[in-house]
C-alpha cells in the first residue's frame, strides 16, 4: 500500500539531502461517519481513517541547521533554518509549522539541540475533507518527536499539533480540529473511533466483519468551498437557538437535549431556520449514540441507515453540502449494493463515502462517473478503503 511513496520518499531525500537512510512515518486522511459540526455544538462524532495520507522522511544532522523540503508546495518549497530560529512569515507555511512545533517541543523536552534533514510529501487531496492540513501537521509533530527521541503519548502529540494549528490559523475551524488529531493518532484497523467534543474521551468501537463489504470514497473534484462567514453564522445560530433553550431548561449545550425534550421545546425558538439548525445537532448527536450500539450489537442495516439520515440532515437542516456533492450522492441511493452514503465532512462537502457491498464496486464507479459527467461535467475519482488504521512508523 505504501511501497511506491515509499521508494519516491527515498529517491527524493537522497537526491536532495544525499543521505541514503532515514525514518519515514505515515498520517493517514480521516473521514468523520457520523457527527458533523460536533466541534462547537459540542457533541460525538464516529470517525475512521482511510489508506491515503501524508509522509515524512527524516534524519538528525551533525549541526543545528533543519533543512526541509517539500515535494507538493509551489512556494515555500525548500527551507533552512536553526532550531532557534522563531521568525514566522506572514502567512504560514509548512516551515512555520515545523519552527511552532520545535518550539513546543523544546518546552516539553531538552533534547533538541540538532538540526534535521526533513522531506514532507502526502497523496491526499486538498478540499476533499479528508483532513489533509491536520494529517500533514500530525505527521510533522509525530516525525520531530520520535526523531528526537521525546518521549510523547498519543494525547501530548495531538495537543502540540493542535496548539501549532491554533497558533498559525486564523479560521474558526480550528478549534474543531482535536477531533481529526485523535483519530489521526488513535485510529485502528477494523474499527471506528468514538470521540467526544464535550470531555474530549475515546473509544475503539468494532464494526461488522469486512466480508463482502467496502468503504468507496467518491472525490466529485470540486473542493470544498470552506466559507468562513457560512461557519460563523451556523455558529451564532446554533447558539442562539441554545439560549431559547436555556430559557426553560437547565442545560449547557443543545446536545444536552433529548429528542422528546427538543420536540417538547422547540417552539421556544420561534424561528424555522435557527430550529433546523437546532434540529440537526440534536438529532445528529442521537444518530452516533444509536450507531454505537448498532454496531455492537452487529446491527448492519441500522447503522447504515443513521448514515443515510444523516446526510439528509446535513442537506436539509443545516444546508452545507453543495450541488456536486448532493447530484453524487444522490446518485448513489439509488443504486444496487450501495448500503450508506455521507459527506466525508461537514463543510462545503467535496467527497462523499459510500459502504458499498465489493463486488458492484465496478458498477458504482462506472454509474456515477456516466451521471457526474452528465450533471457536473466532471468524472470523479474513486478510492477503496475499509476502516483504517493509526498514524505509524514505517521504517
Amino acid at each position: 500500500m505504501h511501497e511506491a511513496m515509499i521508494q519516491s520518499l527515498t529517491t527524493q531525500f537522497e537526491k536532495r539531502f544525499n543521505r541514503k537512510k532515514g525514518h519515514i512515518m505515515f498520517t493517514p486522511g480521516r473521514i468523520n461517519i457520523l457527527g458533523h459540526h460536533s466541534d462547537y455544538v459540542p457533541g460525538h462524532l464516529l470517525a475512521t481513517t482511510i489508506n491515503r495520507g501524508a509522509y515524512v522522511m527524516c534524519h538528525l544532522r551533525d549541526d543545528q541547521e533543519v533543512h526541509f523540503y517539500c515535494s507538493k508546495s509551489h512556494t515555500n518549497k525548500e527551507a533552512t533554518f536553526t532550531i532557534d530560529d522563531t521568525e514566522i512569515s506572514a502567512e504560514a507555511s509548512w516551515t512555520d509549522y515545523l519552527k511552532v512545533i520545535i518550539q513546543s517541543l523544546n518546552q516539553l523536552s531538552d533534547f533538541i539541540h540538532q538540526g534535521m534533514d526533513i522531506l514532507l510529501d502526502w497523496n491526499l487531496p486538498f478540499g476533499a475533507g479528508l483532513a489533509t492540513e491536520s494529517a500533514i501537521i500530525s505527521i510533522l509533530t509525530m516525525s520531530l518527536a520520535y526523531t528526537y527521541d521525546i518521549d510523547l503519548t498519543d494525547d501530548e502529540i495531538g495537543q502540540v499539533a493542535y496548539n501549532a494549528e491554533q497558533t498559525l490559523t486564523r479560521e474558526a475551524t480550528a478549534k474543531g480540529k482535536k477531533a481529526d488529531y485523535a483519530t489521526h493518532l488513535k485510529a485502528h484497523k477494523d474499527y471506528t473511533l468514538y470521540y467526544s467534543a464535550i470531555t474530549e474521551e475515546t473509544e475503539l468501537i468494532p464494526v461488522f466483519k469486512r466480508n463482502g463489504y467496502s468503504i468507496l470514497l467518491i472525490d466529485t473534484l470540486r473542493n470544498r468551498q470552506f466559507n468562513q462567514m457560512r461557519y460563523q453564522r451556523r455558529i451564532k445560530e446554533c447558539e442562539t437557538a441554545l439560549t431559547k433553550f436555556k430559557e426553560k431548561l437547565p442545560i449547557q449545550q443543545l446536545t444536552d437535549l433529548s429528542l422528546s425534550e427538543f420536540e417538547r421545546y422547540r417552539h421556544l425558538i420561534n424561528n424555522p431556520r435557527l430550529e433546523n439548525r437546532a434540529k440537526y445537532v440534536v438529532y445528529e448527536h442521537d444518530r452516533v449514540s444509536r450507531a454505537k450500539e448498532a454496531l455492537r450489537n452487529k446491527n448492519v442495516e441500522l447503522f447504515n441507515a443513521l448514515i443515510n439520515r444523516s446526510y439528509e440532515s446535513l442537506r436539509d437542516l443545516f444546508e452545507l453540502t453543495g450541488y456536486e456533492l448532493d447530484t453524487i450522492v444522490e446518485a448513489a441511493n439509488y443504486l444496487p449494493g450501495v448500503l450508506s452514503v455521507n459527506a466525508t465532512d461537514g463543510r462545503m462537502g467535496g467527497s462523499a463515502f459510500a459502504i458499498v457491498e465489493t463486488a458492484a464496486i465496478d458498477a458504482i464507479k462506472k454509474e456515477l462517473t456516466k451521471i457526474s459527467q452528465e450533471e457536473i461535467g466532471l468524472a470523479p475519482e474513486f478510492e477503496t478503503t475499509w476502516f483504517g488504521d493509526r498514524s505509524r512508523i514505517l521504517m
